[in-house]
């Protein structure tokens, strides 16, 4: 049972990790387009 309990929160931390990976990804390629339209 603990460990089921424990398994539920790995994948529920590894999934937010992935999601802020991806939302910050997302905004530094947005910063990286912004700077280079800067001449």
């Amino acid at each position: 049972m603990l460990t089921c309990y424990l398994w539920n929160w790995f994948i529920l931390v590894i999934l937010v990790v992935l999601l802020v990976g991806l939302y910050t990804s997302k905004s530094c390629a947005h910063q990286w387009e912004v700077y280079k339209r800067w001449p």
